[in-house]
């Protein structure tokens, strides 16, 4: 009876301890915002698969513009230099034997471009107590229509 108690508990650890194949999110809320101009790289890693198969794609299957690396259960697709036209949902893909079911992780790249500092025109001196036209300029900021601007 010892035996076969043993061996139950052993069969029932194993079975608890073991791990599914999985694919970690590429980022928190599947979405990152990048700044037009600047590097950007998107890491995907799996777990529980030590060599992994990884491919990257774009959701209406643009051209990904970027150098993938891969190292071990890591797969990482970066872009140079972010323009408009990264501005897509990316797809990392990962099959962990072939044969078996792939596992599918996205997010989102927002793009954003603010070049310069807003530039604040006074159109008369301040004075005290006195109302004042102040006009402020952003040039070249994008997307604008997420712009807001408080002056306090």
């Amino acid at each position: 009876m010892a035996r076969v108690t043993l061996a139950l508990l052993s069969l029932l650890l194993t079975f608890r301890t073991a791990k599914a194949f999985g694919i970690e999110d590429i980022v928190p809320d599947h979405r990152v915002v990048a700044q037009i101009g600047h590097k950007l790289a998107l890491s995907c890693r799996t777990t529980d698969c030590e060599s992994p198969y990884f491919s990257w794609r774009t959701q209406l299957d643009y051209p990904l513009d970027g150098k993938l690396s891969h190292q071990g259960k890591s797969s990482v697709l970066t872009i140079q230099s972010v323009g408009f036209q990264h501005e897509h949902q990316y797809v990392c893909t990962a099959v962990c034997k072939q044969g078996e079911p792939s596992k599918e992780k996205s997010v989102m790249v927002d793009i954003y471009s603010f070049p310069s500092d807003p530039v604040i025109e006074l159109k008369s001196p301040l004075i005290l107590g006195q109302p004042a036209s102040v006009t402020c300029h952003v040039p070249e900021v994008y997307p604008s229509e997420q712009l807001m601007i408080t002056l306090i």
